[in-house]
């Protein structure tokens, strides 16, 4: 929900309303997120098996990476809901020029998710200008009826960031450290969207890991809140600790290996990750070097 307030400078800044506390202490709600999450996860061998190999795990780094630079302007959801929308249709439809159809694509499930979760989407034109001028208006437009079409119209989607706002509200972080823990539980679920590795876990797991991880990077200070986590947890979902092991591991290895905007353990506050490379750097030019 949005409302818009003239900024003191002149310009219309969108301002988040509060969550709904009836909601968020709802367990019939929670239970019924959690359930209609299940309806709108992607094949996770879409790659293997659709694909064909034809289009890979390279690829398609390197596709949404692009997309997260482009949602920095954007409100949090939208980059996992676009990365979501991607992965259903490329489970259901093989791409045939990869080189020609990637970019195309990745913009305009981002034009639809931001539809879907902005008071104000992006432009048509800030996307075709973002991708180089390699697709046009009329690309976009067509693409849009073509992921709807094999979607069959069903857009929603119940992710992560749906299921943060419930699983804070019941655990005891304290409040003068749960705005750090939500930006960076956020944060990670956005950059866990881009790596395919992180595809074969539900949302309910996704929202738990990142979370688990926000509270792990705290520091000794939390850490009984750290080691509870997982019981917490298990008194209002179903989750599977090994699992959850496993999710941490990736989100701590994805983090060591090449960010640089979230923090390691017992450190100040995240930065923010810098803005994108501009037009000329975008996948099409690195798919082309792949050569398929």
């Amino acid at each position: 929900m949005f409302c818009y307030e003239s900024s003191l400078n002149g310009f219309y800044e969108p301002r988040r309303a509060s969550p709904d506390g009836c909601n968020i202490d709802d367990d019939k709600t929670l239970n019924n997120l959690l359930r209609v999450s299940t309806f709108y996860r992607p094949d996770p061998n879409y790659l293997e098996t659709k694909q064909e190999n034809c289009f890979t795990e390279s690829m398609r780094s390197q596709l949404t990476e692009w997309m997260f630079g482009i949602s920095d302007i954007c409100e949090d959801g939208v980059l996992p809901h676009a990365v979501n929308l991607l992965d259903r249709y490329l489970s259901l439809q093989k791409v045939e020029r990869p080189a020609e159809e990637l970019q195309v694509l990745g913009a305009t499930s981002l034009f639809i998710a931001s539809k879907l979760r902005e008071a104000t989407p992006l432009s048509v034109d800030g996307l075709v200008e973002c991708g180089g001028y390699s697709y046009s208006i009329r690309d976009v437009r067509s693409w849009e009826l073509r992921i709807l079409n094999v979607l069959n119209w069903d857009t929603s989607a119940v992710l992560p960031h749906d299921l943060l706002d419930h699983f804070l509200h019941r655990l005891p972080v304290p409040e003068a450290v749960k705005n750090r823990v939500t930006y960076h539980a956020r944060t990670l679920i956005n950059m866990c969207c881009t790596e395919y590795m992180f595809l074969p876990h539900s949302s309910t797991m996704m929202a738990t890991g990142c979370l688990y991880d926000a509270i792990f990077a705290l520091g000794s200070k939390y850490m009984d809140l750290r080691r509870s986590l997982p019981d917490l947890m298990s008194s209002f979902v179903d989750i599977n600790k090994e699992e959850l092991a496993v999710i941490h591991g990736k989100v701590r290895t994805l983090i060591a290996a090449n960010r640089t905007d979230l923090p390691h353990v017992d450190v100040q506050p995240i930065q923010t990750r810098e803005k994108s490379p501009g037009p000329m750097h975008t996948p099409k030019d690195l798919l082309e070097m792949e050569g398929c």
